[in-house]
């Protein structure tokens, strides 16, 4: 089926500072690098924190979608070297199978998708990096900046025909916008932040503005796959089943060689042929779930927020002991680490918006905590103060208080700055500030005062006191 020709646009931006059998189906893919990316993302956000240094990137991508591409997966089959792949694997020893099944996936991948879109997709990103902090929305508004000025004719810098270099990427040049004549602050932030341009297509060179590039667009010689439709893809393991007897034929024609540790070949009759396929299908799956979703990964990532159920299964998996879990078991882990990975990011998107609480700064850190302190309520971010911060993102160092003592020497004769002692009996930092008489001798005694800073603990604390 064909979709209208024309471009369609949308922008992302990064702080740095992402099926058979399955219920929750490819998105999984999705899901997944949605979690490592986030993950990664808050750390390098802290890291950018903690060593006073800023680095952001947006892009924008202008698509071009062309034509849609549809096949009946169930007249596909798989192709004669991956055939003889898997029944290179499924000869071997068992106990092989997980490493052999991962450079399987490195090499041919682990789905195919029939369905496929045609086009091309023409980029622009800005990149800002700096050793200093700056406001991030000051940051990305300013580099968007960028993105505009040149989007409005200013894409002359890659030759006097209009095009990069490259049909890949686009070499990156300065930014020019209209904050070049603002604020020394912003002139910084354009000074230090680069921008390209880049092409997905089948073009020798990427032209520098969309207008160009949704020309090109017109002919499909020009075109490349951007979309493969993620929810109609299939995976390998279960398109073994339509390919069956070949791989079956291929497998008792392997027995001839030794496997891969060096052992003697492994025979099989047709029948054991057939139920090995059928164990490598199921390998596969569990391959793919545990490495390739990375759920040992997230099983790490997020024990801190699992409850103890989950984090026993996690570490009853570990190692090889996903080979000996049902491919539902472990979808049914997939699910609860999916939705505490949620909760997880939705968490982490509360704390920016509170700044961290600062804890680069070791002002405060973010806690959870249920409305009301009530078990099992809905839960919300915020910040836990250090000792002498205040403040709804503890950004306010508590005003230290100044604090007075005085103290009064015994009394003596006169003259006083003969026989009075000086202050240092009452303390360190002890003073003289005035004298006072003492009439039942007919004589003095020196009064002491004491001042100095003190910081409060928490709001309403009087450190004066506490010495």
């Amino acid at each position: 089926a064909a979709r209208e020709i024309g471009g369609e646009s949308f922008s992302v931006s990064t702080s740095v500072t992402a099926v058979g059998g399955c219920s929750y189906g490819v998105g999984a893919f999705h899901a997944a690098a949605k979690a490592a990316r986030s993950f990664e993302e808050s750390k390098e956000e802290r890291k950018q924190r903690t060593t006073r240094t800023s680095r952001y990137k947006i892009a924008r991508y202008h698509v071009y979608p062309q034509r849609l591409l549809q096949l009946d997966a169930s007249l596909l089959g798989l192709s004669s070297s991956v055939i003889q792949w898997i029944a290179q694997i499924a000869s071997q020893d068992e106990v092989t199978w997980p490493e052999a099944i991962m450079h399987f996936f490195s090499v041919h991948g682990t789905h195919f998708c029939p369905s496929a879109e045609l086009g091309g997709v023409w980029t622009q990103e800005a990149e800002f990096h700096r050793a200093a902090t700056f406001e991030e929305t000051k940051v990305k508004r300013t580099m968007a900046d960028c993105l505009d000025f040149e989007m409005e004719g200013a894409g002359g810098f890659f030759g006097a025909a209009g095009f990069v270099t490259a049909s890949g990427a686009g070499s990156k040049h300065g930014c020019k916008s209209s904050a070049s004549a603002e604020s020394e602050e912003l002139q910084g932030i354009t000074t230090s932040t680069r921008v390209s341009q880049a092409c997905l297509s089948n073009l020798l060179y990427c032209p520098t503005t969309k207008e160009n590039f949704g020309r090109a667009m017109q002919f499909n010689r020009n075109w490349v796959v951007i979309d493969r439709k993620l929810p109609r893809c299939v995976p390998v393991w279960a398109h073994t089943d339509h390919d069956r007897n070949q791989i079956v034929e291929a497998l008792l024609d392997a027995q001839s060689g030794a496997d891969a540790v060096g052992q003697p070949p492994r025979t099989f009759s047709a029948r054991e042929a057939q139920e090995a396929v059928r164990r490598f299908a199921q390998a596969a799956a569990k391959v793919w779930h545990w490495k390739v979703l990375k759920l040992h990964w997230l099983c790490r990532e997020l024990k801190p927020t699992l409850s103890e159920e989950v984090v026993q299964l996690c570490g009853a998996y570990m190692g090889d002991g996903y080979m000996a879990a049902s491919e539902g078991e472990l979808g049914d882990l997939w699910s609860l680490l999916d939705a505490a990975g949620a909760t997880q990011r939705q968490q982490q998107d509360q704390c920016k918006n509170l700044d961290w609480c600062h804890e680069h700064m070791r002002q405060g850190r973010c806690v959870q905590a249920t409305i009301g302190g009530v078990p099992g309520g809905p839960e919300v971010t915020s910040c836990q103060c250090n000792s002498h911060f205040r403040g709804e993102r503890c950004e306010e160092r508590i005003p230290s208080m100044r604090c007075t003592d005085r103290a009064e020497n015994g009394c003596t004769a006169h003259p006083a700055n003969w026989y009075q002692d000086d202050c240092s009996e009452h303390g360190s930092g002890y003073e003289y500030e005035d004298w006072k008489y003492c009439w039942w001798i007919f004589g003095a005694k020196h009064i002491c005062k004491k001042e100095w800073e003190c910081s409060p603990q928490v709001e309403g604390h009087d450190c004066c006191a506490a010495v």
